[in-house]
């Protein structure tokens, strides 16, 4: 099996590279006011100061993003400001985040000054009680209003449970879309577009796609041995009827930006030329 895990790792490094590259695309056309706003949000998810915007009071542990602390935004932050970095260096025991990922146009050619920030902030929900999944909520809502009033940025997080997104299964934040856009849709468009911010490996980039049910789970199994990585679920093909829904979806959006619209159309209609059970929604995996 120790083949398998050097597959993994040399597939880790290979989404890392993609990652800095998405990185590196997005710091290239942001604009500088909002790109020190994206660095600022996964740090004032990860503190909980009250020298620092979106503090909730008296939220005990709600804060703590997954491996933070070693990440480049902490680095670029904690060399600004003595005071981040002193925060940096305390402990956080059970990390209320297990990862922020954005997803959307970022980093990808339809990139705009317009772009909205949409973050998915990923939990283990079974680690939380009322009062902490509530404080948490009230952090994320002070950040959306920071961002739009200094910045004048609009700003959306999409707070999920890791276990129920491997069963498609999405959280209160998606009420209105979950309604009209099929789940798999949902989760091929975050698979297809998001950026790492912070926290841990989604296990789709590291796993081939094309394994059957019984090898995925050794793969898994050898994966999740390494607390870099987390099971949001993997991705192996979209029933037709899910396609028909997402391109009828389209065409209620295209009024409201066409383009936009005949993109993401296009993007769910070159699903049908696969048989529907072989129809393969590639990873990041590398055979070569």
């Amino acid at each position: 099996m120790e083949h398998i895990r050097d597959a993994i790792e040399k597939q880790k490094k290979n989404f890392i590279l993609h990652n800095i590259v998405r990185l590196r695309e997005m710091i290239r056309y942001l604009p500088q006011k909002k790109l020190d706003l994206f660095r600022e949000i996964p740090f004032l998810i990860h503190v909980n100061s009250p020298e620092f915007p979106a503090y909730v009071k008296s939220a005990g542990d709600i804060f703590g993003v997954w491996n933070f602390e070693n990440s480049g935004f902490a680095k670029d932050i904690s060399t600004k400001n003595p005071h981040a970095a002193k925060l940096m260096k305390m402990p956080v025991n059970d990390p209320a985040v297990q990862a922020i990922y954005h997803i959307g146009s970022l980093g990808t050619f339809t990139q705009s000054a317009k772009s909205d920030f949409d973050f998915w902030i990923i939990i283990d929900r079974s680690r939380f009680d009322n009062n902490r999944f509530n404080a948490l909520q009230e952090k994320l809502n002070l950040i959306i209003i920071y961002s739009r009033r200094q910045y004048s940025q609009e700003v959306s997080f999409f707070l999920h449970d890791a276990h129920n997104l491997i069963n498609n299964q999405f959280d209160e934040g998606d009420e209105d879309e979950i309604i009209t856009v099929p789940k798999m849709l949902i989760k091929e468009e975050f698979y297809r577009t998001f950026i790492m911010v912070s926290g841990r490996i989604p296990l789709w980039a590291v796993i081939p796609t094309d394994l059957d049910d019984e090898t995925c789970m050794i793969w898994k199994k050898h994966a999740l041995e390494n607390r870099e990585f987390i099971d949001l679920g993997m991705l192996k093909g979209i029933p037709i009827d899910e396609i028909q829904r997402g391109l009828l979806w389209q065409i209620c959006k295209a009024p409201y930006d066409p383009v936009k619209s005949l993109i993401k159309a296009t993007v769910t209609a070159s699903y049908i030329e696969f048989p529907d059970k072989k129809n393969q929604i590639q990873g990041f995996f590398v055979t070569a």
